[in-house]
């Protein structure tokens, strides 16, 4: 429960690179512009 707490609390920042890794390249670098403006 705590490992899947911090991935969900933080879907914009430090989610950014472990969902890069589960995703492609391309849907990455798509959230990780998107996330950093929110």
């Amino acid at each position: 429960m705590l490992p899947q707490q911090p991935l969900k609390a933080r879907p914009d920042g430090p989610a950014s690179p472990s969902l890069g890794i589960r995703l492609p390249g391309q849907s990455a670098k798509k959230a990780a512009p998107e996330g950093r403006l929110s």
